[in-house]
């Protein structure tokens, strides 16, 4: 056999083979061609010489020639019947190939079918597959084909797909094998897919597309092929924004999703589009939500591209969106414009507002102000999609709808044969037969045309409708054409925004090729803004593209077969939508049976009322829309049946008439832009029974018990009952407002009340008075009385009311609203300017207030003690001294106030003295030291008799003096310390009085502005005046040689008005003034009893500083205040800030509390020239410099300090260069404020803010050049681009997994490496508390479900973290978590060696069995006492843990009574705790007390006992709440808690309630649920003995549910059973408050004293060596617990009411 017959016998096959598919053999013409190609074959195989064919033979012919020789030798009767049958019946058709029947045809098929079906497949079926398949193998168009077998399927549900499960093959049979094939890209077939074997058979055959593959665009992780199920509407592609195919690549963890053609692209990393950005645009294939700069959205259906440093991201489909467009919006053309000027732009589209940052089309006319977002402007139902930048501008031709042939007559270019005539007869009778044919609805009313030779009518508005036309919902113009259909046959007959025919009437339709959109008239006529009478706002077609939105009228969605689903919309909060049908109803018409118009009524809610239909008789819905007759006829008709009546099925009408379509004009619609909602305030009623309410409270809670209260009261009452009574509260079923809410529930129970009790007695009473003040002949005089006695009695009935009584609950409800409205209106008020915690005092020559006054009281003592002769006078004198100068230095706190670099002089030589004081033990040092602690016992003490406390302290300052006499020549440290103080007091009087003098002016300038009030202001004033005078005294100004400086000439003066000026002349506030200076002068020293009969110094200061006209004296004295402070060089290189506005922090945004450019705004004291002293400045320095830098005056916030340079307050910034940041100043306030965007350090007083995007950088942050580009090869290998934009929130930093925008970003976007600038200062190996090992950073972590070990939340496993360097070790953290101040200790551990283990030091040494010497105890042995059958005693305590011994072992001293639990005797000495970052250290207190250590984890005071202390840091744990960890199994819940508190983060703890001001606010959590629990109760014993009780008591945690009533043992008080208790385990009934039992200071053992405030002692005094317990001078009631407080000679029951004493 030739070559030839062997390509014709393929030829032949694969004919054959296109046709086997059962999938074809679907039309008549495929079974005749079948048998036709088999006989061809048959006589091509006869004409072969098969035996002769060379040897090896083809695969082909081989199969051939065992089909063939299996054929001839068959059995056909043993072959199976449908195959016997089909052979039989091909074989008598072939000669009969033209003529075929359709029997025949059907029995062939049929036999077909089942012969695929045979079971097991017959040899020569199977013979006859494989030659199918490697036919089908050998033809070009499968050859190069690629078989797709995706192993994942996934269906798509909102907008998300979801796995559902893995690919099956449909069956184990290769002849069931059916090919897809599939066109990904170009013409040609490029893949398939098999549906039967998912492609598992054809391995050898076909080359197999990647199951898996890594994609720049998605580089995290591998995408999978995947076969979507069957659905409506699938997701665009993220690369190609393309639907989706049947199968892509997809990320099941990322939701991403892209084409198969995208994947074989090759991607460009980076791109130039100098149409849209001059800079080259880097691929940025992070899918997260980043606004685009040219479409303003937010979408990730398609990459990015991004330039950086400049803030610009753009989509990849945004790249091709046109310069210049035309759109059906608007009759102007608009452009692209990258931004928008300044101003409230709205889209004319959606109708939303424009973010006028990014991009968006304007109009290009002058003076027109549209604009719409960029995908608004580029939908289909709105633009053509012709690019028309450079293109010239277009004029429409205007085609006439008619020719006026003369007055009243036209020919209309629909009915061009005949002539049409208006009839304008308002006066004719209606009939319903006379049809516009335009529009196929009656004539009503109004004119219209009519034929003057058929019956051709026209409605006059239909007469005008414009021949073309362009509709808000179509991009393309619209022609007005004449067409009638009878039938819906097609969808091009349906109108395209509403769902009925285009019939025999006038309809618009688009011109363009291919498009079948057309409009009913009445469609066509209605646009927007359409005010319609079923909604109270404008409406507009803000639709979105397939959004099907129900229409509020007809409560239909919009019909499938419409092609714009288009609505009418409300763009206010009504959520209101009205199709194209509800729209265009007629709002008036006629009924042949009622002569009245008849109105289209939008139906009542509320109506009751029974109405019947005219036409079917049927019940009509009156909540429903339905027609009636203007008059009172009461005609009603269903719309269906009025239409039924009047129009024919399926045609629709215009009634332009009735209907209310704003102009097109741009003027008109204007308005509609513009337009906002106002949020509606308060009634005026709930405003003033608000200011009724608040007013009346206000007199309730004054104590003021005058006849004129009470009188003022009831006039209020009487108003509040008459404006209730006025409101008719039974007919408001919604009321206006809350608070007329409550009063209407407060009213509906009052009525419900019955039976005897306080509230049936309120009720009565408030009845009464209400009859009263109701009754037509009140007279409010005559029943005041009356009406003040039923006013007590209801207080007195209020005050015995139950808690849980509803009424009282009302009550109590409507007077926190009324307070929490009264206080939103006092917030609305302007809040004056005060000022900042931190203000900086001016310039006092390099000392403070303390030290000079200190140096003053010194160098006063020095002078006497020189004295030869010590007299009686000058000790009284000297003793004086000495008791202003012993609580001046106490009130410096110098133990706990750590030194300072700028300390002043004198102060640090009397902190080394008193360091000092414990190191002499003999000499006149420890005789000094004695004898200063006489002086401030005995200065101290409040038992002495005034005069015994005065001799015995002359006495010992005797003493003193000649005891520092003899130290004089001492080599001691002490004795040179007290020689320098001599040294420095000299050399504060050998100083140029001048300069003295400049030092305590301004000192006293500070004092007097209205910033700075301090409780001891009075006394420094009148300190400083002295001084001053004494100064000037000691000054010989007439002496002075000429010519004076300015400052001696002004004092003089000043003096000698001041000696000349008659007091009785100057105005009293003046008087004043000096008469209290004269009397502190001539007392020489004020004391705390001259301060102040006669009202404040500073009071008197500003009076006079306020008078008017301003006298000579204060003139002077600001002369020479202003003259002292200029003197000053350091303020002349100041710069001058002055803020825009005053901002506060409310929820992490700053807010704008007032404008303080406005004048207005500001409050002054005193006059401006005294506010804006340099006194009153703040002072500011920038970091890194040494001297004040800026300053910002409080007082006119520099209006009135031109001479200075000023800030900027408007600053351009490249960190965020879309706004400008403005100067502001923050509110003073005592929580923490946010931290600088830049330096992520606490934002200064004064910083500059962008108020639009909550962006805040401190000054010196915005005085630095910004740096664009970084190198941070520590972390990655490219250059990293600064990205300033503040939306970066949504960017998830690779370095610490979180998202947040508190720090500049820096950025490598083809690497998708992102990572916060304060990241790169992140460790690489640390070693944390909460894990045993060093732990470094990883940039990722493997697979599996990894949680961090500090927060306990989920670790994203694609970004860094930490985990443990051990091997075999998981453990794991998150960047930011790792690092925190609790738990890491700041140092960077990389290239340094692992740290040897200190020894473990043990707490003991066994001495024997069962005895031990603990470290606590050195002197005595202790001994192990293991008895488990003894008596329970109180006051057995532990020295360590302060608590009883309520069982289990101890360890009890041999020869005193030191007593250890066995587990507190086996503490560490040293440990390392979750919450701390350093290693703690066993300390012993040995019963010293310290009130500044404070257990940092729960609320109380580490006194006695032992505790843990950190060496680094003011840190000590109580023994108790170091040995409880994490995790924490605990009865109080069923979890297991965690420690995962944030730094700064305050949560309440569930089983207390109470949220503590601890060191550390660590709370032990549930990571399941929102549980929490303080280390006060995680620390209370579960179990534990009473002394009354030989059982165990048990702490129980309350039921919710339980009622059972219980008393405390103790108190003999209720106990709550919802709360916790200690109760018995037994059966005894012994309940106990926790604090009853425990006491409410726990670990403070009786007997115990410390210094606490003003220097006095606190005593903890035992509660039981008494007959009666004392009574507690705070509460008033008898002390219960263990422990009572002493101080001041007063008893208080707890430390609670000690903080609420006051001297």
């Amino acid at each position: 056999m030739d070559s030839e017959q062997q390509t014709e016998l393929l030829l032949r096959i694969s004919q054959l083979v296109s046709f086997v598919d059962p999938l074809f053999w679907i039309s008549d013409e495929a079974t005749s061609y079948v048998v036709l190609v088999t006989s061809r074959i048959i006589d091509l195989l006869s004409s072969m010489d098969l035996d002769s064919l060379p040897k090896p033979e083809t695969k082909l012919m081989s199969l051939t020639t065992q089909t063939i020789a299996l054929f001839n030798t068959m059995d056909l009767k043993s072959q199976p019947k449908p195959l016997r049958k089909f052979i039989s019946l091909v074989s008598e058709n072939i000669s009969l190939v033209n003529s075929i029947d359709s029997a025949t045809d059907q029995k062939l098929k049929l036999l077909f079918f089942k012969i695929r079906e045979l079971e097991p497949e017959p040899e020569l079926i199977s013979l006859l597959h494989q030659i199918y398949y490697l036919v089908k193998s050998k033809d070009p168009e499968w050859e190069k084909l690629i078989s797709l077998c995706p192993q994942v399927q996934v269906s798509f549900h909102d907008g998300k797909f979801q796995v559902t499960g893995n690919v099956q093959r449909c069956s184990n049979k290769k002849r069931d094998c059916q090919f897809e094939r599939y066109k990904f890209s170009g013409e040609d077939y490029t893949h398939f897919r098999c549906s039967a074997c998912n492609g598992d058979d054809h391995d050898e055959e076909y080359d197999k597309a990647p199951l898996e593959i890594i994609h720049p665009l998605h580089p995290k992780h591998s995408l999978q092929l995947v076969l979507i199920e069957a659905s409506y509407r699938t997701r665009e592609c993220y690369c190609c924004d393309e639907d989706l195919e049947q199968m892509f690549y997809y990320c099941p963890a990322c939701d991403y999703a892209i084409n198969i053609a995208c994947v074989e692209k090759p991607r460009r990393l980076s791109v130039d589009h100098p149409k849209w950005h001059e800079h080259t645009l880097s691929l940025f294939p992070r899918k997260t939500p980043l606004t685009c700069s040219v479409c303003a959205l937010t979408h990730t259906r398609c990459p990015f591209y991004i330039c950086p440093p400049c803030d610009f991201v753009a989509h990849q489909s945004c790249f091709s969106l046109p310069r210049v467009i035309r759109i059906s919006r608007h009759h102007h053309r608009i452009s692209f414009t990258h931004s928008f000027e300044k101003g409230d732009w709205f889209c004319g589209v959606c109708r939303k507002k424009i973010d006028n940052d990014y991009g968006g089309y304007s109009c290009i006319k002058d003076g027109c102000l549209y604009g719409a977002h960029s995908r608004c402007a580029t939908r289909r139902s709105v633009w053509d999609g012709k690019e028309l930048e450079g293109e010239p501008e277009e004029n429409e031709e205007e085609l006439k709808p008619f020719v006026r042939i003369s007055d009243g007559i036209i020919q209309h270019f629909s009915h061009k044969h005949h002539h049409l005539r208006l009839d304008e007869n308002t006066d004719r009778d209606y009939d319903e037969n006379m049809e516009c044919q335009a529009c196929v609805r009656p004539i009503y009313f109004g004119n219209f045309y009519s034929c003057m030779q058929c019956d051709f009518i026209l409605h006059e508005a239909c007469a005008n409708l414009p021949r073309r036309h362009h509709h808000p919902i179509h991009a393309h113009l619209l022609t007005l054409v004449t067409e009638y259909y009878n039938v819906m046959v097609h969808r091009s007959q349906v109108c395209s925004a509403c769902p009925s025919l285009l019939r025999a009437c006038f309809f618009y339709k688009c011109d363009e090729q291919d498009c079948d959109f057309q409009l009913h008239v009445q469609c066509a006529a209605v646009s927007e803004p359409l005010v319609h009478e079923s909604h109270m706002h404008p409406l507009f077609l803000t639709s979105e593209p397939y959004e099907a939105r129900l229409c509020s009228v007809c409560k239909k969605e919009s019909w499938l077969l419409l092609s714009t689903k288009e609505t009418f919309n409300c763009i206010e909060e009504c959520d209101f939508a009205l199709c194209f049908g509800c729209a265009t109803l007629p709002q008036k018409l006629r009924y042949k049976h009622d002569k009245h118009m008849l109105t289209l009524s939008y139906g009542n809610k509320t109506s009751t009322m029974a109405y019947w239909c005219e036409v079917c008789e049927g019940y009509l819905n009156p909540k429903e829309r339905f027609y009636t007759c203007e008059e009172d006829c009461c005609v009603t008709l269903h719309i269906e049946c009025i239409f039924a009546m009047t129009m024919k099925p399926y045609s629709w009408w215009l009634f332009s008439d009735s209907l209310e379509v704003l102009s097109r004009d741009p003027q008109a619609t204007s308005s509609i832009y513009t337009y906002t909602y106002r949020e509606h305030s308060m009634d005026s009623e709930s405003e003033l029974m608000i200011s009724l309410i608040s007013q009346m409270l206000t007199i309730s809670f004054s104590g003021d018990d005058s006849p004129q209260m009470h009188s003022k009261y009831i006039t209020l009452a009487c108003q509040l009952i008459s404006l209730v009574n006025s409101l008719d509260l039974d007919s408001q079923s919604e009321p206006k407002s809350k608070i007329i809410s409550l009063i209407k529930q407060i009213i509906s129970v009052s009525n419900s009340v019955s039976g005897p009790g306080p509230e049936n007695e309120l009720v009565s009473l408030v009845t009464k008075m209400i009859s009263i003040i109701s009754s037509r002949d009140f007279d409010l005089k005559e029943s005041e009385p009356e009406l003040i006695s039923f006013t007590a009695q209801i207080f007195s009935i209020l005050l015995a009311m139950d808690q849980d009584s509803e009424l009282l609950t009302l009550l109590s409800q409507l007077g926190r609203l009324v307070q929490t409205e009264e206080l939103k209106i006092t917030n609305n008020q302007q809040v004056p300017l005060t000022e900042e915690t931190d203000v900086i005092d001016a310039y006092t020559d390099g000392t403070n207030w303390e030290s000079e006054l200190i140096l003053y009281i010194i160098s006063q003592m020095i002078s006497l003690i020189k004295a030869e002769d010590m007299c009686p006078e000058l000790a009284t004198d000297l003793t004086g001294y000495v008791t202003q100068l012993i609580p001046l230095i106490k009130s410096l706190d110098l133990d706990s106030n750590p030194e300072s670099e700028q300390e002043p002089k004198i102060i640090s030589l009397i902190r080394q003295i008193i360091s000092l004081r414990n190191t002499y033990v003999s000499g006149p040092e420890s005789q000094l030291v004695s004898l200063v602690t006489r002086i401030i016992s005995i200065t101290s003490s409040t038992d002495l008799d005034p005069t015994e406390s005065q001799w015995r302290l002359t006495s010992v300052t005797y003493k003193t003096c000649r005891i520092l006499n003899e130290m004089k020549d001492s080599n001691s440290e002490m004795a040179s310390l007290i020689n320098q103080i001599r040294d420095l007091v000299d050399a504060d009087e050998r100083r140029k009085p001048e300069s003295r003098l400049i030092s305590r002016i301004t000192q006293l300038m500070s004092l007097t502005n209205s910033w700075s009030y301090t409780s001891d202001r009075d006394s420094k004033i009148i300190s400083l005046i002295i001084r001053i005078i004494d100064l000037v005294k000691s000054m010989d100004l007439d002496s002075k040689t000429k010519p004076k400086s300015k400052l001696v000439s002004l004092i003089t003066q000043t003096i000698s008005v001041y000696n000349s000026m008659d007091l009785d002349s100057q105005p009293k506030p003046l008087r004043k003034l000096i008469s209290l200076v004269s009397q502190c002068l001539h007392n020489v020293r004020p004391t705390d009893s001259d301060s102040d009969s006669d009202g404040n110094y500073v009071s008197q200061v500003e009076d006079s500083l306020n008078h008017e006209p301003e006298t000579e004296l204060i003139s002077l004295i600001h002369q020479i205040g202003s003259h002292v402070i200029s003197m000053n060089p350091k303020w002349k290189k100041l710069i001058s800030f002055c803020p825009i506005f005053e901002v506060s922090l409310n929820h992490g945004k700053f807010q704008v509390n007032q404008d303080l450019t406005c004048r207005s705004n500001r409050l002054y004291y005193i006059p401006m020239k005294w506010d804006c002293l340099q006194v009153n400045w703040n002072l500011l320095k920038l970091p890194g410099e040494n001297d004040f830098t800026h300053f910002r005056c409080r007082g006119c916030n520099g209006e009135n300090h031109k001479g200075y340079e000023k800030a900027p307050v408007d600053v351009k910034h490249s960190l965020h260069p879309k706004h400008s940041l403005q100067l502001v100043s923050s509110q003073p306030s005592s929580v923490r404020t946010r931290e600088c965007y830049c330096c992520d350090e606490d934002l200064a007083h004064i910083f500059y803010c962008c108020l639009a995007c909550n962006y805040a950088m401190n000054v010196a942050c915005v005085k630095k050049p910004s740096v664009l580009y970084r190198d941070y090869t520590r972390w990655h290998e490219h250059k990293l681009a600064l990205f300033p934009r503040l939306q970066a929130s949504s960017l998830t930093c690779n370095l610490c997994a979180l998202a947040d925008s508190s720090s500049p970003i820096y950025m490598c976007p083809p690497c998708d490496f992102v990572v916060h600038q304060r990241c790169t200062g992140l460790p690489r190996v640390i070693r944390i508390s909460r894990h045993l090992h060093r732990i470094s950073f990883t940039y990722s972590f493997e697979q599996g479900d990894l949680c961090c070990s500090v927060c306990r939340r989920k670790i994203d496993n694609d970004y860094g973290g930490y985990s443990c360097i051990k091997d075999g070790c998981s453990y794991a953290a998150h960047s930011r978590c790792a690092t925190q101040r609790n738990v890491w200790d700041g140092i960077e551990l990389e290239g340094e060696p692992e740290e040897v283990e200190e020894e473990v030091v043990e707490p003991f040494v066994t001495i024997s069995h069962g005895i031990i010497q603990h470290f606590s105890h050195p002197k005595h042995h202790l001994k192990l006492d293991e008895n488990t059958s003894r008596d329970y005693d109180e006051d057995k305590l532990c020295q360590a843990c302060i608590m009883p011994i309520y069982f289990g072992n101890f360890y009890s001293c041999v020869q005193c009574d030191y007593i250890l639990h066995d587990a507190c005797a086996n503490f560490p000495r040293k440990m390392h705790h979750p919450i701390h970052p350093h290693l703690l250290t066993l300390v012993n207190s040995d019963g010293v007390i310290n009130v500044r250590k404070k257990c940092s984890a729960c609320p109380w005071m580490c006194t006695t006992g032992f505790f843990y202390e950190c060496s680094k840091e003011d840190f000590q744990l109580h023994v108790q709440c170091a040995n409880v960890s994490e995790p924490l199994v605990h009865e109080s819940h069923m979890h297991p808690l965690f420690l995962t508190t944030k730094p700064e983060e305050w949560r309440v703890c569930s089983a207390c309630k109470e949220s503590d001001c601890t060191v550390t606010n660590e709370t032990f959590n549930c990571i399941e649920c929102d549980f929490a629990l303080c280390f006060r109760c995680a620390t209370l014993p579960q179990k534990l003995r009473y002394k009354h009780d030989k059982h165990t008591l048990t702490l129980s945690y309350g039921e919710e549910t339980s009622t059972m009533p219980s008393w405390c043992e103790i108190c003999e008080r209720n106990i709550n059973p919802q709360e916790r208790f200690y109760m018995c385990d037994e059966y005894c009934c012994v309940t106990l408050h926790i604090e009853c039992m425990l006491g409410v200071a726990l670990y403070i053992k009786p007997g115990l004293s410390w210094i606490s405030f003003n220097n006095k002692k606190m005593y903890a005094l035992a509660n039981n060596h008494h007959m009666s317990r004392p009574l507690c001078f705070i509460c008033k009631e008898r002390c219960p617990h263990k422990i009572v407080f002493k101080y001041d000679e007063v008893i208080f029951c707890s430390q609670k009411c000690r903080g609420k004493y006051r001297h």
